[in-house]
């Protein structure tokens, strides 16, 4: 993948430090383990949310550089693009990046742009690329960065031309894949401009470097399809020739299964018929009518066998075989018209076998979906950019649809967890009323302002006595029972003597608690307003669980969020429903395109072979041997 070639780059341009080697940040921890579980959406979604959080600290650039990996992988290959020309200009501030990442940085952004059809700025992208640093430290990336500047040099005149494409192909080795590539194209080119001399030859001389490797090789699948193509190519030069043996001789190394074996059968029967071994020609498009599936090569099979038959001189088994033909391409219109009226996105993925591991679909570095045809007629498609692009982008749009349901979910649950907690709220407020009741606030609130309106009317009027300590108060009861006895004694000596010493005693009493005054009314006031403070508390305190019993604001502003949510959510999915409506019609389009190509072969072979039929009639009756005669 691109973003594992973007494995070192430093905090800083100038004096760097050694690259870290663990996540100094938790989010790029998190990052980074979704990105190697092949979740490039939900790491780009982390990346997103971290850079809205003020950013992955600690790692300088390279959360931007995977950032553009990511969205390569994810098929999103302009804004990948984009990402990479930012951070690997010269005149980008403080990117931090060594240069052997720089280097594969610029051939991996030559690559999305060769890929996306732009070839100057994948040529200019590719010739920031330090050739020599890469083929030292990366040989298979700097074969294939040969094999892109020499494409470009050989499509492109402008670029280079077929004199920098061959110098390049030489700075690759004999055996490499890329340069076999580059060789059967540079001699395809020859033989397209006239100058056929030496294409043959160069075309065999490739065939020992494919057909010689290991079936163990990674490559080994690639090797076999480009050998059968190049088979294919020399075939068609020896026809053109009237060399028919040696076509035939070419051709019969083919294999007989692979994705080019149906379109090897049929021109091997087209060059046995034209060496008039017709029974070669037979056989060759008898085994090519019981393949099974669609292959675009089994169109012209009915009609191939009449006209042989007719060339081996069967005019009425001829005959026959056409009017077969002519039923058989009557059906195949229907069925395909039932097709094409039929085709929809599940009908396109019936006919494609997607590569899935247990993180769902793969795709590859470019993201591109691994898929293979399980109809031969989808070959040809499969293999065009701009169906792998619409392909790719219509299943990412299918996961993320998948993943909006899933938070859509998500959304329904938080409803059930808030009406949850709503209920164990009231719940919970019922038993709070319940125990505030059970405090009788009311009545202690006011017993406190009786008190305090006691002490206040005490204070204004100066009652001592009012405010008494503990012991005066037993003192005065103590006087006041002195009192009552004294009233009931004789009036004799010894009663006024003691009635005299109440009366000190009594006076001195007055004297104390008018003396002591002031500390009194403080030691009275000082709980007083202890207790005010405490009441105060407890009302504010009481009003506080009032306000929340009354209203709920963390459940509402938790309930607004939820609907901001949902509103962005069916937003996304408007918007998301759209997307995917223009894929799925422009994925709908292309099928639909190369169905209309096979009815308009079916209506060609329709009417040829109606035109043969009545053209075998005519001369049946002419020659006087009517159709069902004997000859």
């Amino acid at each position: 993948m691109v973003c594992g070639a973007l494995g070192a780059v430093t905090v800083g341009a100038q004096a760097q430090p050694a690259p870290p080697t663990r996540a100094a940040d938790l989010r790029y921890g998190e990052v980074l383990y979704e990105y190697h579980q092949g979740e490039a959406f939900r790491a780009l979604t982390l990346l997103s949310v971290a850079a809205s959080r003020g950013g992955i600290q600690g790692h300088g650039d390279h959360p931007a550089l995977v950032e553009g990996g990511l969205l390569l992988s994810y098929g999103m290959v302009n804004e990948a693009g984009r990402r990479f020309e930012r951070l690997l200009s010269d005149e980008a501030p403080g990117v931090g990046v060594t240069p052997e990442v720089r280097n594969r940085a610029w051939f991996y952004l030559g690559k999305v742009q060769y890929l996306s059809g732009e070839p100057e700025r994948a040529h200019a992208s590719l010739q920031r690329v330090d050739s020599d640093r890469l083929a030292a430290g990366y040989p298979g990336l700097f074969q294939e960065w040969c094999y892109l500047r020499a494409e470009l040099a050989r499509r492109h005149p402008a670029l280079g031309g077929v004199a920098e494409a061959r110098r390049l192909a030489d700075r690759l080795p004999q055996a490499s894949l890329w340069r076999v590539y580059l060789e059967y194209n540079l001699a395809l080119d020859d033989r397209n401009r006239g100058d056929g001399a030496g294409v043959e030859s160069r075309l065999a001389a490739l065939l020992p470097l494919l057909e010689n490797g290991r079936e163990a090789d990674p490559d080994a699948r690639e090797r076999q399809a480009l050998a059968a193509r190049v088979r294919l190519s020399l075939s068609r030069m020896m026809t053109a020739e009237r060399r028919f043996d040696d076509a035939l001789a070419v051709l019969s190394a083919l294999p007989q299964v692979g994705p080019l074996s149906d379109q090897g059968l049929y021109e091997y029967a087209v060059a046995a018929a034209q060496a008039g071994q017709h029974s070669r020609a037979f056989a060759a498009l008898s085994a090519l009518a019981s393949r099974p599936g669609d292959s675009p090569w089994l169109q012209p099979v009915p009609y191939a066998r009449a006209y042989l038959l007719e060339q081996t001189r069967q005019p009425r088994a001829a005959l026959e075989a056409y009017r077969s033909a002519a039923a058989h391409y009557q059906e195949e219109l229907a069925r395909l018209a039932s097709v094409r009226a039929s085709l929809s996105e599940t009908s396109i993925l019936s006919g494609l076998t997607l590569e899935r591991d247990s993180s769902g679909v793969l795709t590859d570095a470019y993201g591109r979906l691994k898929a293979h045809p399980d109809q031969t007629g989808l070959v040809a498609l499969l293999a065009t950019e701009r169906f792998q692009r619409v392909l790719a982008q219509w299943q990412e749009l299918r996961i993320l649809a998948r993943d909006l349901t899933r938070w859509q979910d998500k959304l329904e649950t938080f409803d059930i967890m808030l009406a949850t907690r709503k209920q164990q709220r009231q719940r919970r407020a019922a038993e709070t009323r319940a125990a505030l009741d059970a405090l009788q606030a009311d009545t202690w609130a006011e017993r406190h302002r009786a008190f305090a309106q006691d002490i206040d009317a005490a204070r204004a009027s100066g009652d001592a006595a009012f405010f008494m300590s503990t012991r005066q108060k037993q003192l005065a009861r103590r006087l006041a029972s002195v009192a009552s006895l004294l009233a009931t004694l004789p009036d004799d000596a010894r009663t006024t003597t003691q009635r005299r010493k109440y009366q000190r005693l009594r006076a001195y009493f007055e004297w104390q608690l008018a003396d002591q005054y002031g500390i009194n009314r403080w030691a009275a006031e000082k709980p007083l307003r202890e207790l005010d403070a405490a009441m105060v508390e407890f009302a504010q305190r009481r009003q506080r669980v009032e306000a929340l019993l009354a209203t709920d604001d963390e459940s509402d502003r938790l309930a607004a969020r939820l609907d901001q949510l949902r509103e962005r959510l069916s937003g996304l999915q408007a918007q998301l429903g759209q997307a995917l409506a223009v894929s799925r019609a422009e994925l709908i389009a292309q099928v639909d395109a190369e169905l209309a190509g096979w009815l308009e072969r079916n209506r060609a072979y329709l009417l040829a072979s109606r035109h043969a039929q009545a053209r075998l009639a005519d001369a049946l009756l002419m020659s006087g041997q009517p159709e069902g005669g004997q000859p």
